[in-house]
């Protein structure tokens, strides 16, 4: 069966234009996705590294707990 239609379908494909116009379309929609993935990922590496820099200055940001730190490596090489 399709070899008996297969002739028909071949005389109808559609102008150059618009196979241009369908692939160009393909191609900046995908090149559109890559695009928003690549700038997700920045914007997820930019959460990781405040939260990471919230992380530190809650620890060893805070001036008591660095106090604290000084105070006791002071006391450890006093031990030895």
């Amino acid at each position: 069966m399709l070899a008996g239609y297969g002739p028909r379908f071949a005389a109808s494909v559609p102008p150059v234009w618009l196979l241009a116009a369908y692939w160009g379309v393909f191609l900046l929609l995908l090149l559109l996705a890559l695009y928003l993935a690549l700038v997700d990922l920045r914007f997820i590496r930019l959460q990781y590294l405040l939260g990471r820099r919230e992380i530190f200055y809650d620890t060893l940001g805070s001036e008591e707990f660095r106090q604290a730190l000084r105070k006791a490596q002071e006391e450890q090489r006093e031990q030895r």
